[in-house]
């Protein structure tokens, strides 16, 4: 043991030693020393602390404690907003159950959506007026969501709001099979004649057909007025001479003279 550094001034034997933290081989911890004059310094005289050392590592978590008494129930916090509507569940066309439908109720039929018109509403939706035809095919029918779980809210006490404004037309349905035709009309008035047409060209001149009867002759017709003299004509040759002879004429009433016989020179003759 080394007793060089004992400070015997502050240190003497008898002094108490109670708190002393040495070990048990300490010479002279509360008891005085038999071989030496001098006691070994304590521990009990502690110096300033030194600098910190660094963070050891982090140790196992240690096994989970057993879980506590439950506390009381908290006060009921206020009514959450409304959450928005859930999907609607569209049946398919059962004509059974086609009594219960309402107005403005969503079917499907082979594929196709109709929305309801009535209560009530009677025949088929392709063909019937009280169905009318959305645009486009409709999806199959989603599986149906967990039923919610949460606890019901208070009734509300407030007054109904007042009706919304009425919502913008849907678009329009598909244009329908067109119908089997009607039985045909009564004739309408005869139209007025349109103009003439331009005249086509002539046609060639067919066979002569046969000659008809002759007809009767017709009244003569007034005498017409007496033409003028036309021009001289050429003298004509110069006639056969005559020549009588033997002949006595007997003057008298002028008349004509029969039973003669003329012989002319030519060797011809003439009777009168």
């Amino acid at each position: 043991m080394n007793f060089n550094n004992f400070d015997s001034e502050t240190y003497r034997f008898g002094d108490d030693f109670s708190n002393c933290q040495r070990t048990s081989n300490c010479c002279c911890c509360k008891h005085q020393s038999r071989s030496h004059s001098q006691c070994c310094r304590c521990n009990n005289l502690q110096g300033p602390p030194g600098p910190r050392g660094p963070q050891g590592c982090r140790g196992p978590e240690g096994p989970k404690g057993a879980t506590g008494p439950r506390g009381e129930s908290g006060l009921r916090g206020t009514t959450g907003p409304q959450g928005p509507p859930g999907q609607q569940f569209i049946p398919e066309f059962n004509p059974p159950s086609s009594s219960t439908y309402l107005e403005g109720q969503l079917i499907i039929d082979d594929g196709q959506l109709y929305i309801v018109n009535t209560n009530n509403p009677q025949g088929d939706p392709p063909t019937s007026p009280d169905y009318t035809l959305f645009e486009g095919p409709v999806g199959a029918t989603g599986p149906t969501g967990p039923s919610g779980s949460g606890p019901t809210g208070p009734t509300g006490t407030g007054a109904t709001g007042p009706t919304g404004p009425t919502g913008t037309d849907g678009p329009p349905g598909a244009t329908g099979p067109t119908g089997t035709d009607g039985p045909p009309g009564a004739t309408g008035p005869t139209g007025t004649d349109g103009p003439a047409g331009a005249t086509g060209p002539t046609g060639t001149d067919g066979p002569a057909g046969a000659t008809g009867p002759t007809g009767t002759d017709g009244p003569a017709g007034a005498t017409g007025p007496t033409g003028t003299d036309g021009p001289a004509g050429a003298t004509g040759p110069t006639g056969t001479t005559v020549t009588i002879t033997g002949l006595t004429f007997s003057t008298g009433t002028a008349g004509d003279v029969t039973g003669i016989t003329l012989l002319l020179s030519d060797g011809s003759s003439v009777s009168g």
